[in-house]
């Protein structure tokens, strides 16, 4: 499939993948999914479908922030170790929009090494000048069982 913006932007709709599946539970035919632009719409199915392919574009530079948020959320349902690091890392970006996303990405990823810590930090006033993150991290530090 697909790992990169400029394809997905070639066409709207669906076009059919024919070639041989790998899983033995997977159909033979499978829709291939293309976007005209980067939507929530797309990181869904890549978070479902293909979480490699959604890893490399939260890391790609390539997706504006309010893209970025987006895909940050819907990796966190991925439950992926590799989402778990790059939406900490997220937690520094320049734009509260994306911290934002990736704090609603990390709410999923609560058992992974460090997020509890990472998300802590980010609960102060001191760390974290947006008030809509540090409430966006009150609420995720209430779902830790």
């Amino acid at each position: 499939m697909v790992a990169n913006i400029a394809t997905w932007q070639g066409a709207l709709g669906t076009e059919w993948d024919t070639s041989p599946s790998t899983s033995a539970s997977s159909s033979s035919i499978r829709p291939r999914m293309f976007w005209l632009e980067p939507c929530e719409a797309m990181f869904e199915y890549l978070a479902t479908h293909e979480p490699e392919a959604l890893i490399e574009q939260l890391t790609s530079g390539a997706l504006e922030p309010s893209a970025l948020t987006f895909a940050a959320e819907w990796a966190g349902r991925t439950g992926s170790p590799a989402a778990t690091a790059v939406l900490v890392a997220l937690l520094e970006h320049p734009s509260a929009l994306v911290r934002e996303g990736a704090v609603y990405g990390l709410q999923h990823l609560l058992a992974g090494p460090g997020v509890v810590a990472a998300l802590r930090a980010h609960a102060t006033e001191a760390r974290e000048r947006s008030a809509a993150v540090r409430e966006a991290v009150r609420e995720a530090l209430q779902l830790i069982p």
